[in-house]
C-alpha cells in the first residue's frame, strides 16, 4: 500500500510541477501569423475596406513596448519618408510592417507590456487594422486606377533593439480608384 501511494504521489507532483514551470523564451522576440481578416482594401475614402491581420508573440525577458512617456518624449519628426531606413531604425519603433512591392515600411508603437510572475517571458497577440490601401507605380509614386496586390512582411522590436522573425500575410488586394 506505501508502495502505491509512494507512486502515486510522485505521478501528482511530477504532473504538478510540469504544468507550474513557466515557458522559457529567447530574449529575440518570435512571431507567428495567426490570420488575416478581410483581404480587399479600397484607395477611396468615400467608399472605405478595412482589413486586420493577427500575429503572436513571445520574448524571453519582456522588453516589448513603451509607456506613453517614453513615446511622447521621443517623437522622431524626420521619419517624413517611409522608404527611408532612418525610420526603421528608430529606436521607439515596435512593429516594422513592410510593403513587398516598394520595401517601403509603415511603424507602428506597441504600448508597455508588463510582465506577469517572476520569469520575465511574456507572449500574446497582437492585431492590426489597416484602413485605406496605397497603391504605387513601380516608381513608387501614388497610382489612382486598377487593381493592385500586396503581401506585408511584419517583424516587432523589443527595446533592447532586438528584431524578431519576419512573417507574411497573404495576398491583400487592392482597389485603386480616385
Amino acid at each position: 500500500m506505501m508502495k502505491k501511494l509512494f507512486y502515486l504521489t510522485l505521478i501528482v507532483s511530477t504532473t504538478l510541477a510540469a504544468c507550474l514551470k513557466p515557458p522559457e523564451y529567447p530574449i529575440e522576440p518570435e512571431i507567428e501569423f495567426i490570420e488575416l481578416i478581410g483581404d480587399t482594401l479600397s484607395s477611396s475614402t468615400s467608399n472605405p475596406d478595412s482589413i486586420s491581420f493577427k500575429f503572436s508573440f513571445t520574448d524571453g525577458d519582456g522588453d516589448i513596448g513603451y509607456t506613453k512617456d517614453q513615446l511622447a518624449a521621443n517623437i522622431d519628426t524626420n521619419c517624413v519618408d517611409v522608404c527611408d531606413s532612418l525610420c526603421y531604425n528608430h529606436a521607439f519603433t515596435s512593429v516594422i510592417v513592410i510593403d513587398s512591392r516598394t520595401k517601403c515600411s509603415v511603424e507602428f508603437n506597441l504600448p508597455f507590456i508588463p510582465e506577469k510572475g517572476s520569469s520575465g517571458d511574456i507572449s500574446g497577440i497582437i492585431t492590426i487594422d489597416v484602413h485605406q490601401a496605397f497603391c504605387f507605380t513601380e516608381t513608387k509614386e501614388l497610382k489612382f486606377s486598377g487593381i493592385d496586390s500586396v503581401q506585408l512582411f511584419i517583424k516587432i522590436k523589443d527595446r533592447a533593439g532586438n528584431l524578431s522573425n519576419e512573417i507574411m500575410t497573404p495576398y491583400i488586394y487592392l482597389s485603386c480608384e480616385p
